[in-house]
């Protein structure tokens, strides 16, 4: 009798624990979302341990950044390299699309651009006023993407 009452008192227990836990199921939604991009900072050249597959996003609440990093690919080694696009962010979805493109400007001289392919790494820095986007999209040359989403 005693051992039910037991079973019993450690079943209430532990539901009302499950009840009392009030935070979102997937993480704090309640964080802030920001309003507008104060800051952005793209370089190439960068060490880095990404890749060339997708590039790689990753967020900083306490500093409200989202940093994209990878290895893109882009045509001539003489004349090419990669630039980045304005982010776009969509404040009433809270969904940022970050673009790295590879461009080409013909050198100075009249030689020709070569046909090769090469390859650069770069970082991409967006600061937002607060919070980070609820939706990162990253997509670098040759169509390669990468989705993140910080609910």
């Amino acid at each position: 009798m005693k051992r039910r009452w037991v079973l019993a008192a450690t079943g209430s227990i532990a539901i009302t624990g499950c009840l009392g836990n009030t935070e979102p199921l997937g993480g704090a939604s309640d964080s802030p979302r920001p309003t507008e991009i104060i800051d952005s900072d793209f370089e190439t050249g960068v060490d880095t341990d990404a890749s060339r597959d997708e590039p790689e996003i990753t967020v900083n609440r306490d500093e409200s950044t989202v940093t994209v990093e990878g290895v893109g690919e882009y045509g001539s080694s003489s004349c090419g390299y990669l630039a980045n696009q304005e982010p776009d962010y969509d404040v009433e979805r809270s969904e940022l699309h970050v673009e790295i493109t590879a461009r080409q400007e013909p050198p100075d001289d009249d030689t020709d651009c070569g046909d090769d392919l090469a390859t650069s790494s770069y970082r991409f820095v967006i600061r937002f006023d607060e919070g980070v986007p609820a939706s990162i999209e990253a997509e670098h040359p040759f169509q390669r993407t990468a989705t993140k989403e910080t609910q």
